[in-house]
């Protein structure tokens, strides 16, 4: 996650402020408005014109996923030297919801939510036949 304030003024154009953390948050897991992913309470602004000691990407992860994935196949002979290849694929077979990252912006009214799933994290399915001679 990567951490970011707009509250404290660095007068540095083109560079990114990161808040102060009195330690490391816990992972509450909320998914949802409204619903805390990380405790927010161990942050807080840095003084004026000074760096915040969050490092970038450093602090937390994200929700990780697993994709399930599948194919089945079959070759089949046409005559002579052609044949076909008939072909499922399956993408994310579970239909798993992949969560983005929590907001990290401090600051944000949505400071440590989870409020949206990653692009293309609905199942698919693909078929396809394909003829070699």
């Amino acid at each position: 996650i990567n951490f970011t304030t707009s509250s404290a003024s660095l007068r540095l154009p083109g560079n990114t402020q990161r808040p102060d953390a009195s330690g490391t948050p816990n992972v509450l897991g909320g998914i949802g408005p409204g619903n805390l992913w990380f405790e927010t309470s161990v942050f807080s602004a840095p003084p004026p014109n000074t760096w915040g000691n969050v490092r970038r990407n450093a602090l937390l992860n994200g929700p990780g996923y697993v994709n399930l994935d599948a194919t089945i196949a079959k070759w089949f002979a046409l005559g002579g030297s052609t044949r076909a290849e008939a072909r499922i694929d399956a993408f994310n077979i579970t239909n798993t919801p992949h969560f983005s990252n929590p907001t990290g912006d401090f600051g944000n009214a949505r400071f440590g939510q989870i409020t949206s799933t990653l692009a293309n994290s609905t199942r698919v399915v693909r078929f396809g036949l394909r003829v070699v001679f």
